[in-house]
């Protein structure tokens, strides 16, 4: 609970607009989303969180002046590959800021 005029503060939340690209990366490589790993990351593979909706939600429990910012999260675990991809992605997201390109956002929100 939050009193009023608190803020709210979310991070590294993974993006629902990205991850809809994302999961068919996973299913072309067949990755096995019930791993222990991917368990720990069970929200990305049941598609991420949809950045809109949680404002909406937000905004309807008495939260005011909901601020999204999308980025793209750097991971030194990730393949060489997947690292390769998440640059492109970066690069892309500064001629043509579209959230699919993010691969992750955060919210802050006042009461």
């Amino acid at each position: 609970m939050l009193r009023l005029g608190g803020y709210l503060y979310t991070d590294h939340d993974p993006n629902y607009y990205f991850h809809r690209i994302f999961r068919l990366y996973l299913v072309l490589r067949k990755v096995n989303v019930h791993s222990p790993g991917a368990i720990a990351e069970y929200h990305q593979f049941r598609g991420g969180l949809n950045p809109d909706r949680l404002a909406e939600l937000l905004y309807r429990v008495g939260f005011r002046d909901v601020k999204i910012t999308y980025r793209v999260s750097e991971n030194p675990e990730l393949t060489f590959f997947a690292k390769a991809v998440l640059r492109i992605f970066n690069l892309i997201t500064k001629v043509l800021p579209i959230k699919t390109f993010y691969s992750h956002f955060f919210i802050i929100a006042q009461k």
